[in-house]
């Protein structure tokens, strides 16, 4: 697809964001994505539309990890606890 083109297709932005078609169909139908359906499987997704919706996915530089939440509660909750015996 090229870069200056209006709309496309899942299958087109996956290979051209390098992200899983599957993802694109999934947040299609779950109404996160508008698009608009061309026949029984094919989806017509405005550019626009899909770099909204790729910058709500970006995650913040100061986002943690599921590890790191971890580590940071079991801390929290030692803390709480005092020291053992």
């Amino acid at each position: 697809m090229e870069q200056g083109q209006r709309a496309g297709s899942a299958r087109q932005f996956a290979a051209e964001y390098n992200t899983d078609r599957r993802l694109i169909g999934a947040e299609i139908r779950a109404g996160r994505l508008p698009a608009s359906r061309l026949g029984l499987k094919k989806f017509l997704i405005l550019r626009a539309d899909f770099e909204r919706w790729l910058a709500s996915k970006r995650v913040r530089p100061d986002c943690h990890g599921p590890a790191e939440a971890a580590a940071r509660r079991l801390a929290k909750e030692s803390a709480r606890a005092g020291p053992e015996k």
